[in-house]
């Protein structure tokens, strides 16, 4: 699981990094601009998810689910500006991505942050029923 969540901090990281990358490409290279404007706002969704990756790790499906998530979630993301900035070019409108994308973003990842903590919640009742049902059934009616 710890390599689950290497590889999903990583994505994560690379995904900071390209939006860095596009919002400096944006401005033109001033990193004053990058970083006095949208800069924390553009990458919140990436932080929530770091959050909830460090937080919701109880079981192989809770990694994999918010691994899964980054990468979808990135993906989303770094398609669009590559398309804006690479292939269309960068207009004065472009900044308005900045702005629009995370809304998509932090929707997605509060329902992969739901998904990640309703694999825990059924973990947690499994493992519980597991250990009613392991009782002796006269010790059962104690408990």
């Amino acid at each position: 699981m710890k390599r689950i969540r290497k590889v999903t901090y990583l994505v994560l990281g690379i995904s900071i990094a390209f939006t860095l990358g596009f919002m400096l490409l944006a401005s033109s290279g001033n990193v004053e601009v990058v970083f006095s404007s949208f800069f924390g706002w553009a990458v919140s969704p990436y932080a929530f998810l770091a959050l909830i990756t460090w937080r919701v790790h109880e079981t192989i499906r809770q990694c994999k689910t918010m691994l899964v998530g980054s990468v979808l979630i990135s993906l989303f993301g770094l398609v669009i500006l590559a398309g804006d900035f690479l292939v269309v070019g960068p207009d004065p409108q472009s900044a308005l991505l900045f702005i629009f994308i995370p809304v998509w973003q932090w929707v997605g990842s509060l329902f992969i942050a739901l998904v990640a903590w309703l694999f825990g919640v059924v973990a947690r009742l499994a493992s519980r029923k597991e250990l009613v049902e392991g009782v002796e059934p006269a010790a059962r009616e104690k408990v």
